[in-house]
């Protein structure tokens, strides 16, 4: 029996990511020790937090506990305007790794007239959310998160549509095509970013050829857990989200002949080596499956 593993491509570090690292070793390079402190995470991964803790970094989960005049670098899905607010108020060196797609947001969000209703989908719990919200304060939001929640809207003459940018691409377009029944006047300023949709479409071709799916990348990533989604929308036997080989018993996969491997945005190149040659020393070598 013939045993093979496919490698989704694209897969792992996305452009903003890959920023947000850069920025924090720029900071690295030129602080001579100081200490550096990040605020929640800079990327949600486990493996990346844990290997910038190695290198030095103090994560906090609050402005206030990082000492006056301090170095402070803000995390790759946005901030809040309160967040910059103590960051002044503290003195603080602050640096701002926020993904450049969602700083567009941010800023377009703080554009729109306070009488036009905003209908947002997303979560309200995850930081790119809560920032481009805190800016949309002065307006009517209606946060949703499926489309029960979106059938549930009352109708209105005007809106704007706004997602968060690791929401599915497909779920997306659905909600919006649901909103033209419920707004007269629709202005669709979703956006979910390209590197996230490229990923998301890679796994469900990879789902089509594989009996067994894994995705690399922490349970607090939305970007992970929507691969998971769209790996079981698309029908594939088996899927499962992993943090690494560590976490995958041999015998989990005894009976399976193709495995397929996915990453999430924010998963490092290095887990993504390790994984490929876990695999591989199990019997299912690296096909190519790319286009």
């Amino acid at each position: 029996m013939t045993k093979s593993l496919l490698v989704a491509h694209p897969i792992g570090f996305c452009g903003g990511v890959r920023r947000a690292m850069e920025i924090f070793s720029q900071i690295e390079s030129t602080h001579s020790g100081a200490p550096i402190y990040v605020l929640h995470e800079l990327v949600h991964n486990r493996s990346v937090t844990d290997g910038m803790r190695h290198r030095g970094a103090i994560f906090v989960e609050a402005v206030s506990q990082v000492p006056e005049g301090s170095t402070l670098l803000l995390g790759a899905h946005g901030s809040t305007p309160e967040i910059f607010r103590q960051c002044q108020e503290r003195h603080l060196d602050c640096h701002d790794a926020t993904c450049p797609l969602v700083s567009k947001l941010q800023n377009l969000a703080a554009s729109f007239d306070t009488t036009i209703p905003i209908i947002f989908l997303g979560d309200g719990n995850h930081p790119e959310v809560r920032g481009i919200l805190e800016r949309l304060s002065r307006h009517t939001v209606f946060l949703v998160k499926d489309e029960t929640e979106v059938q549930a809207l009352p109708h209105l003459g005007r809106g704007v549509f706004f997602s968060q940018t690791t929401r599915s691409h497909t779920e997306v377009q659905r909600i919006s095509e649901l909103l033209q029944s419920k707004v007269d006047s629709l202005d669709d300023q979703a956006h979910v970013c390209d590197a996230v949709f490229q990923r998301q479409k890679a796994l469900e071709t990879l789902a089509k050829q594989c009996d067994s799916i894994y995705i690399l990348g922490s349970s607090n990533s939305s970007n992970a857990r929507r691969l998971v989604e769209i790996a079981q929308e698309a029908g594939a036997p088996f899927v499962r989200l992993v943090e690494g080989p560590a976490e995958i018993p041999p015998t989990e996969f005894a009976r399976a002949t193709t495995i397929g491997l996915g990453a999430a945005t924010s998963t490092p190149d290095s887990l993504i080596e390790e994984t490929i040659q876990f695999f591989e020393a199990q019997g299912f070598p690296r096909q190519s499956n790319e286009k």
